[in-house]
């Protein structure tokens, strides 16, 4: 195909955009759709160069296809990932962190790495997603499935085309035609219920690929257009980028339809320096500087993610100023890949590298290896990870990565409420109720209950803390309908063993109920206070004592981490934290205050000072994240 030099500057566009949003400049709330321009562009010159081949040989030469897509794409990604994996062993804990790097190393080299992501996270705009150093290479796994499949699609359609005496045009149009329409409908049926799939997967993001390639095929019936109308079109179609970029909300509707604006954008910019080279538009696109980075854009796309990931994660914060730079430097190491890595191996500038055999060979043996690499390192992190750990540390960070271990949860609204039981040799009961910070204190409860003669059951649920009638002010979090079956089904519990149960902790991060991090809800205290106070009168008719542990202090970060990474800055004030806590905490004070049978016990008073609550004491780290305790923790007093 004759080179293009608008598309190299669309290609400019559409990187920028992406890493703005992934460096979090305002504006660029939708910069994601950039990946989508750029699959637009992939199926117009891939189906493009393989109908010319098509047309001129009657045939495809899959070992000069694959061989061309080893040149292009294999040397700077496996710069990236040994770079990456560096990298990982210098900053990464080792587990989950550098666990899932060697994974992810893995399958990035086999062009799995959707299929891994779509696996491993909760979607492409989850908390756990954002802190993945090759997160970004989901859109090249993409690809390179879509060129698996479609040179044997046009060959088939062609040869329908042959026997069936009709154009190339119109068979290899339709079916094309044909597949685009199938997959987006399927998408759009899929959104609703899976957006994490319709988002990674292949099969759902075909239809934007063959829009591209439906576009190659029916180049040549394009009509003519003069330049105002060609200008009119192309700038429209900028305008349409530049909106959606602008406009598109990460979670929204998207992909499916919500990705049509880019495509059609595309499309039309495309299409008019197609066949009216010489508009404004077309001619913008084609200036230097834009070319220029637009023949980095590969290479810069590969190394931004990374190195905003590791500052991200060396800090525990985001920074604009920062990781503005850092993206503007991922361009420079970007020329330099291009240069020096990318640019010899694409044009065959060593001799070695001329046979298709010769490359696929080396091709395969290299995926191998790397591939290999990977699943060494996520089979032994702990060995290769170079991070000064103590015990301690990592004994949290399993605590957390295995928190649910102590006590595997049943289902919700099991006729037998109790999680699990410990029994201790007793003739009574203690038992613990509430969410995860109920389990977080599970050994220590545990602890207290043998040294009571008591046998312990514990029923917990993520996110549930006992209480019964609470109703959320509007705009306020509920329980939800779990949580509401749930709890009716402790009531039961008690109700039915009562006369078994010594006494009952309670306790439960019910501030998550009350307040954001920057605001409380109005009138969420006062309903807080009433539900608290009506499930402790319930509690206490059954003449069963309760222990009810206040919510313990919040950080600013994951404690293990944090202690790793940023030692010294780790630590709240204890004015912040009280602050944090007042609303929930006051309100659960004043609604127990006066009734019998009940005891309050106030962690404040064990894990802070009078200016700080401090994160670790004397080498045991006391929390496994930033507001759960660890086994450490939960054994702590002063």
């Amino acid at each position: 195909m004759k080179y293009r030099p608008d598309v190299d500057g669309l290609r400019a566009i559409a990187i920028f955009i992406v890493v703005a949003y992934h460096a979090g400049v305002p504006g660029f709330s939708g910069g994601f759709i950039g990946v989508d321009v750029f699959f637009v562009i992939s199926g117009f010159l891939i189906t493009g160069i393989l109908q010319k081949e098509l047309a001129t040989t009657g045939r495809i030469s899959w070992a000069n296809f694959y061989a061309r897509r080893v040149r292009r794409l294999l040397p700077a990604l496996v710069l990236v990932s040994v770079f990456v994996l560096v990298l990982g062993a210098i900053f990464l804990v080792p587990d989950p962190e550098l666990r899932w790097l060697g994974q992810s190393v893995a399958a990035v080299s086999m062009f799995l790495s959707n299929l891994f992501f779509y696996l491993k996270t909760n979607g492409y705009f989850g908390a756990d997603a954002d802190l993945q150093p090759l997160l970004n290479m989901w859109s090249l796994a993409v690809e390179e499935q879509f060129y698996l499949v479609w040179p044997g699609v046009l060959l088939a359609a062609s040869w329908v085309a042959r026997r069936s005496r009709l154009s190339n045009t119109v068979v290899i149009g339709g079916s094309i035609a044909t597949m685009a329409v199938v997959s987006l409908v399927t998408a759009e049926i899929v959104l609703p219920s899976n957006q994490s799939a319709v988002f990674y997967l292949m099969p759902f993001r075909l239809w934007e690929l063959a829009a591209g390639g439906l576009l190659a095929v029916l180049v040549p019936r394009l009509p003519g257009l003069t330049s105002p109308v060609a200008a009119g079109l192309g700038g429209g179609g900028l305008a349409l980028i530049a909106l959606s970029t602008a406009t598109q909300g990460a979670g929204g509707h998207f992909p499916g339809v919500g990705a049509l604006p880019a495509v059609v954008a595309t499309l039309a910019i495309i299409a008019v320096g197609t066949v009216a080279a010489e508009n404004p538009v077309s001619r913008y696109l084609g200036v230097g500087p834009l070319v220029w980075v637009g023949t980095l854009s590969y290479s810069w796309y590969l190394i931004h993610w990374p190195l905003l990931v590791f500052a991200r994660v060396a800090t525990l914060e985001s920074n604009l100023a920062r990781d503005a730079a850092i993206s503007l430097g991922a361009l420079a190491l970007g020329w330099v890949s291009y240069r020096f890595i990318e640019r010899p191996f694409r044009y065959q500038q060593w001799s070695w590298l001329s046979g298709n055999r010769t490359t696929l060979v080396l091709g395969v043996a290299v995926i191998v290896a790397i591939a290999g690499t990977g699943l060494i390192v996520s089979r032994y992190p702990e060995s290769v990870s170079q991070l000064d750990i103590t015990p301690s540390q990592l004994a949290a960070l399993r605590e957390n990565r295995n928190a649910n271990a102590a006590c595997p949860l049943r289902p919700t609204g099991s006729p037998d409420a109790v999680d699990c039981e410990f029994e201790l040799g007793g003739d009574r009961d203690l038992v613990l109720l509430g969410d995860s910070h109920a389990l977080a204190v599970l050994p220590a409860v545990r602890d207290a209950a043998e040294s009571l003669q008591w046998n312990l059951k514990v029923l917990w649920d993520t996110g549930c803390p006992f209480i019964s009638s609470y109703e959320p002010p509007l705009g306020a979090p509920s329980l939800g309908s779990d949580c509401v079956q749930e709890n009716d089904v402790r009531m039961k519990y008690l109700e039915e063993h009562r006369d078994d149960i010594g006494g009952v902790v309670v306790t439960a991060r019910s501030s998550s109920l009350i307040r954001t991090p920057d605001e409380v809800f109005d009138g969420a205290p006062a309903r807080w206070e009433r539900a608290v106070r009506g499930t402790a009168e319930r509690i206490g008719e059954l003449g069963i004592p309760i222990f009810h542990m206040l919510d313990v202090p919040r950080f600013a970060h994951d404690v293990p981490e944090c202690l790793i990474r940023i030692p010294g800055r780790c630590g709240v004030a204890t004015s912040q934290a009280v602050e944090f806590r007042a609303p929930s905490a006051d309100a659960e004070i004043s609604a127990l205050d006066g009734i019998s049978g009940v005891s309050i016990y106030e962690p404040f008073d064990v894990l802070c000072r009078k200016s700080e609550c401090f994160p670790e004491w004397e080498n045991e780290v006391l929390y496994r994240d930033r507001d759960h305790l660890s086994e450490a923790g939960a054994f702590y007093q002063q």
